[in-house]
């Protein structure tokens, strides 16, 4: 308990540093923001989860991740297993408990469910309705349909393995297969010495790892091949192939083939990328034929394709990143989310099918990370290079060869101003910058030098390119620089530019016509002729796009797009009716194919604008950066710049469709109270309700990570409603006052085959005969009298129930602030009343009553107990580095407290613990 308070109080107290750092940003930016008005800001939802992340111009997988920890119900921070069993709930098996996960809350199986060592090691299921778990003591084997545990007999364990052949145990000697019908049984099917890992192939053949190497044992007998010189290992998996993955402690992993070919991957090998250590202590394939690979020092992915393996690894300044430096257990569920266990960073969650984003934000490791997270503008050279404005962050280069970004500064003695246009030009290699107070700059794309050029105004809005000419909108007016002599005049005559005096908008050049925007106008200027005209518009306009085949395209706030034809502007109709929404942010094009990014969604088409396909929060794309955004098109890659980061994917591809694996029955409420059934939630099959019962509430949910926020679920009752009531995948199912009779509930899951039938049986009333009134009469003096005393207890019970949960709260309270200062030797007893909000002596009164200690002893006894938990489960340190980790600045004077609690010393009870292992 006490460990896994602590592990709570730090992780929310990491949480909240990282959340106060990011809103500091965040605001900080917005200021910024509204001073330069350039973006109109708007109040969105969270961004939907899973946007998964890529390489830059690669499709590599993703580093984006969700998390499980204790503030969703796990009940411990190390994970040592993982298994998902043919319900599709996930079995967690942590240091405290072993964990069943449904989808939407944790179910914890601890000694008050018969499991005596809570220490769970591993678990492993037969895919027909039976667990295998390990713990430190004995091994467990649990039938999903009662959920009852069987005690095996066999202890000292060193593995398990479970398939659909069956399950398996192995001690240090011996080989058991577990029979689990007509009732379960161990029969021993081979001997081998110092077992330490077995992974099964079929009926006959399971691979054995142990003092001799790795073997394939056949009907219990070896086969002639044996891998002699792999040794430590630590888990051994055969994939979709037949391949065999051998995982070791300190010599890498290991590749057998189906061909008896080996392959070995190492820290040092010479591939393009290697391990991260050679510490392996799990694998597991996902559903895309690749294989995440668990370390001691991280998480790497390998892609035997490419031959290629990317890594993963902590970065406590970065968010969805991995949440701890070392991964102890892995698994793929039938969505093909990987579930990733590590070590006191609770449950990590990733989909590869879902790995179509690169994500570039403000967090993250140096070299990884933008300066600014709000981006106003992009381009990319003729070297791939990708060149990223920010607002008030200065320039970001994305290296094309290494994906790492270099920040350039474009001033180095003021505050960097937000750039708000960029152009390049490739011939001379210029990058021409446009920012806001901060005039025109000039980045020489080879060297890194920034000049400035001498513009009158200071605040750009649009650069475009005609010819050799740059032109240039400024916030008022729009000027044309020569690029040979690099000589700079005002495009339009003051005696013909009108008299605007708000911005300019934007503006675009559509062959020897350039088109610029005013808030609700619109003006055309004949490059040739100097001719200009206006057109008035019923809406502001917010993006012009000049396209080559269709001419200009123009985005408004509350008209979605209009584009020019021969007899004026038309709304564009085949685009607006296919958009979520009619607020343009921006347009982009490239060949025959198009973006249109909305304030909450980015729509591809072709070149009939025909709506390919629409990215949306509800989809996976991650809404608050497009909130205010630049969008462009390079190399059939689509970006989208906004308020928090950058995201570029290819334009030709679409998110993974994931379906839902089961239909979760997750409780049943009758008269709003649980209800002990017989069977497990999955297996219920028939529900009955008694007379006096007049309220059923079940709680279904999906199955899955990725599609439980998007899926509906729909259900009726045959014969009793008149239609489907649909409602989103969480499902609350009531129905109160029932008629007596059998009742069928249709569950389905919206879009898929997933359909449950549950009987409901409503039993009819007795009370109403004629020999029940007359029962009735002459129970009701003894009713009365039962009611009086049952009321008299009821009370007595509840006011003592009051009395022990507010102990428990001041207890728990008071256990918190101990363990907060647990290794601060100057926490004395004034410093615990201060942060009790009592005096000394109310403190002594409230530990009193609550824990029967004085304070001082109250915070000696947490000392020892945190003190003898590290002595078991930390058996590195020594005792003057767990003496001063609880509090102690004396090493002898702990020994001797310590004595004086348990009746021996610290190195006794470490003793004492290593005998019973």
């Amino acid at each position: 308990m006490f460990l896994d308070l602590r592990c709570k109080i730090t992780t929310n107290f990491s949480n909240s540093i990282k959340k106060t750092y990011k809103n500091f940003v965040i605001s900080y930016n917005f200021c910024n923001f509204a001073v330069s008005n350039f973006f109109y800001m708007r109040k969105t939802s969270l961004i939907s989860c899973f946007l998964l992340f890529s390489s830059l111009f690669t499709h590599a997988q993703s580093n984006y991740f969700e998390y499980l920890t204790a503030k969703d119900g796990l009940s411990d921070y190390s994970i040592n297993g993982l298994y998902e069993d043919e319900f599709a709930r996930m079995w967690i098996a942590t240091r405290n408990g072993l964990n069943c996960y449904d989808g939407q809350r944790f179910r914890v199986w601890s000694a008050v469910e018969g499991m005596h060592d809570t220490y769970v090691r591993r678990v492993v299921g037969d895919k027909n309705g039976h667990l295998l778990i390990l713990t430190r003591a004995q091994a467990f084997v649990m039938n999903l349909h009662t959920e009852q545990l069987t005690a095996l007999p066999i202890q000292h364990a060193n593995a398990i393995a479970g398939s659909p052949f069956g399950l398996f145990m192995a001690t240090s000697d011996t080989l058991y297969r577990i029979l689990t019908q007509p009732a379960i049984a161990i029969q021993p099917i081979l001997a081998s010495s110092e077992i330490t890992a077995i992974a099964p192939v079929d009926n006959q053949a399971v691979w054995v790892a142990g003092k001799e190497g790795v073997q394939l044992f056949r009907n219990g007998h070896a086969t002639s091949t044996r891998y002699a010189t792999i040794h430590q290992v630590a888990q051994l998996m055969v994939d979709s192939r037949n391949n065999l993955w051998v995982c070791t402690r300190e010599d890498g992993l290991y590749l057998i083939s189906a061909q008896q070919h080996l392959t070995h991957f190492t820290a040092q090998s010479a591939r393009s990328s290697s391990l991260t250590d050679n510490d392996v202590r799990c694998i597991t394939e996902d559903a895309l034929g690749n294989y995440w690979i668990g370390l001691y020092g991280g998480l790497c992915h390998l892609n035997l394709q490419t031959d290629t393996i990317e890594r993963y690894e902590y970065d406590p300044r970065a968010e969805h990143a991995l949440s701890t430096f070392s991964v102890w257990a892995l698994t793929t569920d039938r969505q093909g989310t990987v579930w990733i266990g590590t070590y006191f960073g609770g449950i990590d969650l990733i989909n590869p099918q879902h790995s179509i984003y690169t994500y570039y934000g403000a967090y993250g490791k140096e070299g990884h990370r933008l300066s600014n997270p709000i981006v106003t503008g992009s381009c990319c050279d003729d070297k791939g290079n990708l060149w990223i404005g920010t607002n008030g962050g200065g320039l970001n280069v994305i290296d094309h060869s290494t994906h790492k970004i270099e920040y350039i500064r474009i001033d180095q003695k003021e505050p960097q101003n937000a750039i708000k246009s960029m152009w390049l030009d490739n011939q001379r290699h210029r990058l021409w910058l446009g920012t806001h107070r901060g005039g025109l700059r000039v980045v020489d794309t080879q060297t890194r030098r920034i000049s400035s050029y001498p513009l009158p105004e200071r605040n750009m809005r649009k650069l475009i390119a005609f010819h050799d000419t740059l032109l240039v909108m400024t916030q008022h007016t729009i000027y044309s620089i020569n690029l040979h002599t690099m000589q700079f005049s005002p495009l339009i005559a003051s005696d013909i530019m009108p008299n605007i005096k708000g911005e300019l908008s934007d503006m675009a050049q559509v062959r020897d016509t350039l088109w610029f925007a005013y808030s609700n106008h619109l003006f055309s200027y004949a490059l040739l002729t100097h001719r200009l005209q206006s057109y008035p518009f019923d809406a502001n306009i917010t993006v012009l796009h000049a396209d080559e085949k269709k001419g200009l395209m123009i985005g408004t706030d509350i008209r979605g797009v209009w584009h020019r034809t021969n007899n004026g502007f038309a709304p564009t109709d085949s685009i607006n009716q296919e958009l979520p929404s009619p607020y343009i942010m921006s347009i982009a094009s490239h060949h025959s194919e198009y973006m249109v990014a909305t304030n909450i969604s980015v729509s591809i088409l072709d070149e009939d604008w025909q709506v390919n396909s629409i990215l949306t929060s509800s989809n996976g794309f991650p809404l608050e950066v497009i909130v205010e955004h630049s969008g462009a098109i390079y190399n059939d890659k689509v970006l989208i710049g906004g308020v928090n980061g950058l995201v570029l994917f290819p334009l030709h591809s679409t998110l993974a469709t994931v379906q839902p694996s089961a239909l979760q029955l997750s409780n049943i409420l009758i008269d709003n109270e649980n209800v002990k059934i017989d069977t497990a939630y999955p297996f219920v099959q028939t529900i009955q309700l008694q007379p006096h019962q007049h309220s059923i509430t079940l709680q279904v949910t999906t199955s899955g990570i990725v599609t439980r926020r998007n899926s509906q679920v729909r259900y009726r009752l045959k014969d009793y409603d008149y239609d489907w009531i649909t409602t989103g995948n969480k499902a609350l199912i009531t129905y109160t006052n029932l008629p007596k009779g059998k009742y069928i509930l249709e569950i389905e899951c919206v879009g898929t085959d997933l359909h449950r039938e549950i009987t409901i049986q409503v039993l009819p009333h007795w009370y109403n005969s004629w020999w029940a009134w007359i029962l009735y009469l002459s129970l009701g003096v003894v009713a009365l009298i039962a009611a009086l005393i049952y009321f008299e207890q009821y009370i007595e019970r509840k006011t003592r129930k009051q009395l022990n949960e507010h102990y428990q709260q001041d207890l728990q309270r008071a256990t918190t602030i101990v363990l907060n200062h647990l290794a601060d030797d100057a926490f004395n007893v004034q410093q615990f009343a201060k942060e009790m909000y009592v005096s000394r002596t109310g403190l002594y009164t409230k530990l009193q009553e609550i824990a029967g200690q004085t304070p001082n002893d109250f915070i000696l006894s947490i000392r020892m107990r945190e003190a003898a938990t590290l002595l078991w489960s930390e058996p590195e340190m020594s005792i003057v580095e767990i003496s001063a980790r609880v509090g102690f600045n004396s090493a002898s004077y702990f020994i001797k407290c310590f004595h004086r609690m348990y009746g021996k010393s610290p190195s006794a009870w470490r003793k004492e613990k290593e005998s019973r292992a």
